[in-house]
Formats: structure tokens, sequence, C-alpha cells
């Protein structure tokens, strides 16, 4: 099973988390085909929404809690 992170929609990774790297601050442009409008992501988003760094992805990135999936109720409790 995928994990949520994975499911999410890149449109939405994009307003929230995935924009540009938390540690250089770069960013690509990214047109966003369904949408039709250009935007600027993380260097390692990938167009399926994948991060192509995931393994080694910064600090900021892996202690990252996504407020949206506890506001849907999808993620574990948060203590």
């Amino acid at each position: 099973m995928p994990n949520l992170c994975e499911t999410c929609p890149i449109a939405t990774k994009i307003d929230i988390c995935c924009s540009s790297n938390p540690e250089t601050g770069t960013a690509k442009e990214a047109r966003l085909v369904k949408d039709g409008y250009s935007t600027f992501v993380c260097n390692s988003l990938q167009s399926d929404g994948s991060c192509g760094i995931y393994d080694e992805r910064p600090e900021d990135c892996s202690s990252f809690v996504c407020e949206e999936i506890y506001a849907l109720g999808l993620g574990a409790q948060r203590e």
C-alpha cells in the first residue's frame, strides 16, 4: 500500500510542501499540463509527483508534518 505522500496530488504538493528545496531554496519551472499553467517546484520533484531523492531527502522534508493529512483524518493521530 502506498504511503499518503505518494498518493497526494502534485498540485497539492506544490502548494504545501514541494515548491522548492528547503535547504537550498532552488526550484525548477514545471508546466502542469492538466491545469495549463507553469509554476516552480523543487528540483527533486519528479513529473509523477514522487521525490527523486526520497532516501536522501533533506531533514526538513523527512520531518515535515502534513497538517492536511491529519485534517482529513487520513494520518495516524498526533501525540
